[in-house]
């Protein structure tokens, strides 16, 4: 698995960067946890949050959106929390 054509497009009011990129792999498409796990590492940040991975029927590559935030507290303050889902619940 590989990111490559990232693009990354400042947003200074909402303290973030947003990001695309195009990712390569073999096999099913990776997982959430996976494609974020090479975000981080590759852009070298903490604070990101995927927002879309989409490939298509068959397709070997997918885009990638995400949000690189500046802090935790931006973070906090622009992103709502995930509702658990109801197998986690009971």
């Amino acid at each position: 698995m590989s990111l490559s054509n990232i693009i990354q497009v400042e947003k200074p009011l909402l303290s973030r960067t947003e990001v695309s990129a195009e990712l390569s792999f073999t096999g099913k498409t990776p997982s959430r946890e996976e494609v974020l796990k090479q975000l981080t590492e590759q852009l070298k940040a903490q604070h990101v949050v995927l927002k879309r991975i989409k490939s298509g029927y068959g397709s070997q590559v997918a885009k990638v959106d995400a949000y690189v935030y500046s802090s935790a507290e931006s973070l906090k303050r622009f992103e709502q929390p995930k509702k658990a889902s109801k197998e986690k619940a009971s």
